[in-house]
């Protein structure tokens, strides 16, 4: 403490919840108070009063910051779910693209076209035995209770 007290010339301690437990932001401000118990030099932060002052680019970040919160963390299983269904969507959306590009339906994009093929080159060649059990032995660890 005498550290912090050498440094500043009025210590504090600013506590944020980050978690929206009752849907805001809350806030506390506590400043230093010397305190002496005999001889015996003490510390002691009393709370102040603090108000939360954003600017309009700090309000739309906070606003989405608070907008991402959830209820309860996903299980590793329902992590894992969630992720292959955000891939199907990518994998859907990237054959679609193709397809209409093959089909004259919509102008190539030489840009898009490197990245697809960077990537489709960027995953490791299994075969369908070594790609099953792969799979068969991750879904063994999702499904094995702790």
């Amino acid at each position: 403490m005498s550290y912090v007290l050498e440094k500043l010339q009025t210590p504090f301690i600013l506590t944020v919840d980050t978690g929206f437990i009752i849907g805001e932001v809350s806030i506390k401000a506590f400043v230093y108070v010397n305190l002496s118990l005999g001889d015996q030099q003490l510390a002691q932060f009393q709370e102040i009063q603090s108000h939360l002052r954003m600017v309009e680019d700090e309000r739309v970040q906070f606003n989405i910051l608070k907008a991402t919160t959830v209820d309860k963390l996903p299980t590793d299983m329902e992590g894992m779910e969630a992720t292959m269904e955000r891939l199907l969507v990518l994998i859907d959306d990237t054959y679609k693209y193709v397809g209409d590009v093959v089909e004259g339906l919509v102008a190539p994009d030489n840009n898009v076209g490197r990245f697809i093929s960077e990537t489709v080159s960027s995953i490791p060649k299994l075969s369908p035995s070594a790609f099953d059990k792969l799979v068969n032995d991750s879904l063994q660890i999702f499904s094995t209770p702790k």
